[in-house]
């Protein structure tokens, strides 16, 4: 059994379907805050993520702070939070500096610099589990290819091109890995020798 699950444990998917990857949602929640400061769950989930690291507490006392100060929304309670404990201080400053950057950069250009300000691929590295390291590190890498892509990279806004990233269904290559067992369809295997 044990070597079962070994092996099991090795196996990777032929194509990755890039919305379903976490990493990814994490991304684009972060673009989607940009487009639209007021998706407090969003906000919420880009702050989560390994990008910011917020823990469950200091978002309640987000949620506590918008609510006691009658605040309209999350974003504008971590902007007026001068005293933020350090993730959501980082978080604060990096948004407001997106959300100018938003205005006048493509949306692709403003996910590398996301990716690029935001140290993303570091903090991807240290927190995500060792055997998942590669595919999330990949996915990053795969979504700001495809950003570029995306209908030529010609999307208008970062509203429009969040909602194009969640409406269709973008997948990758997965990564290979040399020691896992590739499962494919018999169209993913021609040209392969035996």
């Amino acid at each position: 059994f044990a070597r079962q699950v070994k092996a099991i444990d090795r196996m990777a998917a032929e194509e990755l379907r890039l919305g379903s990857l976490i990493e990814v949602s994490d991304l684009v929640a972060v673009l989607d805050v940009l487009a639209s400061p007021g998706h407090d769950l969003s906000l919420a989930q880009a702050l989560k993520s390994p990008l910011f690291g917020a823990g469950d507490a200091q978002l309640l006392a987000l949620a506590q702070r918008a609510a006691s100060h009658s605040i309209a929304g999350w974003w504008h309670a971590l902007q007026q939070w001068r005293d933020a404990p350090p993730p959501l201080a980082r978080a604060r400053d990096l948004l407001a500096r997106w959300a100018d950057d938003a205005r006048w950069l493509p949306p692709h250009d403003l996910l590398d610099r996301v990716v690029d300000q935001g140290d993303v691929m570091a903090r991807l590295a240290a927190a995500v589990p060792v055997e998942r390291r590669v595919a999330a590190l990949a996915a990053v890498q795969a979504l700001l290819a495809l950003s570029l892509s995306l209908d030529g990279g010609r999307r208008a806004s970062v509203y429009t091109f969040v909602r194009a990233l969640r409406q269709r269904a973008l997948s990758v290559r997965a990564p290979a890995r040399s020691d896992a067992v590739q499962l494919l369809t018999v169209h993913g295997v021609k040209g392969l020798e035996a």
